[in-house]
């Protein structure tokens, strides 16, 4: 594994897990979040979708 600095390691797994850009990632869920998108018939803001994807990942990935 790389030496990113990472917070939750949300982005860093799923770029591991599906072979996306990190950066990529990144990128996407804070202009997601910055811009105030929530998704069709899902009442799920991207910050809760993070703390989601952050409870359902695999603790022992770091």
């Amino acid at each position: 594994m790389n030496q990113e600095k990472v917070i939750l390691g949300v982005c860093l797994w799923l770029g591991n897990r599906f072979n996306l850009s990190v950066t990529g990632l990144r990128i996407v869920f804070a202009a997601l979040f910055l811009l105030g998108f929530r998704m069709p018939y899902i009442a799920l803001s991207p910050l809760v979708l993070y703390f989601i994807l952050y409870l359902i990942m695999p603790k022992n990935q770091f």
